[in-house]
């Protein structure tokens, strides 16, 4: 991209959606906040401080969690929901239901650089906001 078309800066993207699958859908918003992941412990820091302390704070609020391997011993606040498995046809309706969306990577991805998960993507194409950790690129 730089030698051919005289970019002046060009950085690998490794995640994409596609836009006839991942697009706003009719679904009314459900939760003032949402999440999609499978548990990681080096993402589960970042998840108790951006959603779970914001929900036992807000207890009016509603609040969603989709994704597996979560520990039993995790202390969900009632006011979350939990979501075990949302196969990816569902993904569009998810984030459709959601006034924001958090997106939280993976510590290997942020050392890798310039790769946000592809849930981040999914979300953008959804039209849902993104509250997001901060990672270079």
């Amino acid at each position: 991209l730089k030698s051919e078309f005289g970019a002046r800066r060009a950085e690998a993207l490794y995640c994409s959606v596609d836009p006839t699958r991942h697009r706003r859908t009719r679904h009314a918003v459900e939760w003032d906040l949402g999440y999609l992941g499978t548990y990681s412990a080096d993402r589960q820091p970042s998840l108790e401080a951006l959603l779970l302390e914001p929900a036992r704070r807000l207890p009016d609020r509603r609040f969603v969690v989709a994704g597996s391997q979560y520990p039993s011993d995790i202390a969900w606040p009632d006011n979350v929901e939990r979501i075990e498995h949302l196969p990816p046809s569902e993904h569009a309706a998810f984030y459709s239901r959601q006034r924001y969306t958090l997106n939280l990577t993976r510590a290997s991805m942020i050392a890798a650089g310039w790769s946000p998960s592809v849930r981040l993507f999914e979300a953008a194409a959804c039209g849902t906001p993104i509250i997001s950790d901060r990672w270079p690129g």
